[in-house]
């Protein structure tokens, strides 16, 4: 969202909250509304083969579900 608000400056999107004073640092926005129930969700996709350190195959491998109950 912030890549698109950078170049489709007459443009109108929902973006966390948070957004705004990090990109007002680039170019100024203006908050028309305020929706609470607003969330974003992220999706990691790759290619288990490329998955070689320890540490990081943990963390792909780890179950998170409890944390986003």
């Amino acid at each position: 969202m912030k890549a698109f608000a950078r170049y489709h400056k007459d443009a109108i999107f929902l973006a966390p909250s948070l957004y705004v004073e990090e990109v007002e640092k680039d170019f100024p926005l203006q908050l028309i509304g305020d929706i609470e129930e607003l969330r974003e969700e992220y999706y990691v996709i790759f290619a288990e083969r490329m998955i070689q350190h320890p540490a990081v195959k943990n963390v792909c491998d780890a179950d998170f579900t409890d944390l986003f109950l």
